[in-house]
């Protein structure tokens, strides 16, 4: 588990393709472990490299099917927070314009 947490603790302070590094070499280690090709899915979908992701994660599930329940929850997670993000980014814009109108 430590590669993982280490990875996790990288992808926060340096970004995800150190974070790749030390997954991929814990996946030549520990290859039957199904959340490091998870996690490596992860990586590879935020990097936009889709089709690797899709087999890396085929490749996780195929080792331990929970993980298909993970990546939903993992898919649904992401769209609420790009919903979140562009919802923020709207209210902003709508301040900036309010504030303008009350100077006027």
């Amino acid at each position: 588990a430590f590669p993982i947490w280490q990875a996790y603790a990288t992808r926060r302070d340096v970004g995800i393709e150190a974070a790749q590094v030390i997954l991929l070499r814990a996946r030549e280690q520990f290859p039957g472990e199904a959340i490091i090709h998870y996690n490596l899915a992860c990586y590879a979908s935020r990097l936009g490299h889709e089709g690797e992701a899709l087999k890396l994660l085929a490749k996780a599930v195929s080792m331990d099917s929970s993980l298909l329940r993970t990546a939903l929850d993992d898919a649904v997670s992401q769209e609420a927070y790009e919903e979140a993000a562009r919802l923020k980014s709207e209210i902003a814009t709508l301040e900036k314009s309010l504030k303008q109108r009350v100077r006027v």
